[in-house]
């Protein structure tokens, strides 16, 4: 049996993440929220329990929430005794994964997710993204070679038929038009005033990887899928390739799966306030994996159990 902890990207933050989670376990969650508000200088913790979501959403609030959450449930897990084969984080979640993979600590990830939104804020170059979601694989490729046509770009690969376009809003907004006639294909204009993941946001790579030199990564011990090549890294200087690629090149995460079906992995574990990346998981039906969430304290308790029968502690 192979397990890979997997960590969801921004877009899944919620009002009351976090919350139900403190109260049951608050040795972990109450210091981990502290340290959070010290190093952000605002209450995380009040934002992720009450919200309002238009606060939670914006780019620095919403990525803090999401790794904090993350790197907490990752926490309780690692109590429990479950330590995974291999991590991979689909965009921001790439730096929780960072963390669980033992290459950076808590305090040193929230410091460099909280640079990193702001640079992403402070970018002048702005764009649009357009997510599209197709019938099947076949109607995604011609999408893909509609959107190679008209110099667009794929900002994230996210299944056989999901991707999302990231670009100049011209382009986004044509694309957004263009493929709303195509039968099995369902486009949707993303409410963010930044293209991520494309070359709008070279701008911000030089800043954010001299900030992310002050820091004292090591080498993970836990080997980690990266987003920018999809490829097996047990190296820091991998990781800090791909941090920086990250910021202008397609996330891969549909190649990550792959990957992750290629090594043997059979049991994925979303681990976060999300089930997103699980329900992506639906594009892979040739795939019998066991899919587990801790999106809920009454779902992480049965992915605590089915990772103890797994690993015979419990039978039945």
């Amino acid at each position: 049996m192979k397990t890979a902890f997997i960590f969801p990207g921004q877009g899944t933050q919620a009002v009351g993440m976090g919350r139900d989670f403190t109260a049951r376990h608050p040795a972990v969650f109450g210091p981990l929220f502290e340290e959070a508000n010290d190093i952000l200088g605002f209450d995380l913790k009040k934002l992720c329990f009450q919200g309002p979501i238009e606060e939670l959403t914006d780019t620095s609030v919403a990525q803090s929430a999401i790794y904090t959450v993350s790197v907490g449930v990752h926490r309780l897990l690692m109590q429990e005794g479950f330590k995974p084969d291999i991590v991979a984080g689909l965009s921001l979640g790439q730096f929780a994964a960072i963390a669980a993979s033992g290459a950076m600590t808590f305090q040193d990830g929230l410091n460099i997710v909280k640079r990193r939104g702001k640079l992403m804020s402070e970018v002048k170059r702005l764009g649009e993204m357009v997510a599209v979601i197709t019938l099947n694989e076949e109607t995604m490729d011609h999408v893909k070679e509609i959107v190679a046509a008209r110099g667009g770009n794929i900002g994230v690969d996210n299944s056989p038929t999901q991707v999302v376009l990231s670009g100049e809003a011209e382009t986004m907004r044509a694309l957004f038009e263009e493929l709303g006639t195509i039968t099995g294909v369902k486009p949707r204009m993303l409410r963010v005033s930044q293209a991520f993941h494309s070359e709008l946001m070279a701008e911000m790579e030089d800043e954010l990887m001299d900030y992310v030199a002050q820091f004292p990564l090591q080498r993970p011990d836990t080997p980690i899928i990266l987003n920018c090549e999809a490829s097996v890294e047990y190296t820091l200087q991998a990781i800090l390739d791909d941090i920086r690629g990250q910021c202008t090149k397609t996330v891969q995460w549909r190649k990550t799966v792959d990957k992750l079906a290629e090594l043997g992995v059979d049991t994925l574990v979303e681990v976060g306030a999300s089930r997103t990346l699980v329900g992506l998981m639906k594009a892979w039906p040739q795939h019998k994996w066991t899919l587990c969430t801790t999106d809920s304290t009454s779902n992480y308790m049965r992915t605590v159990k089915t990772l103890k029968t797994q690993a015979g502690v419990l039978k039945g």
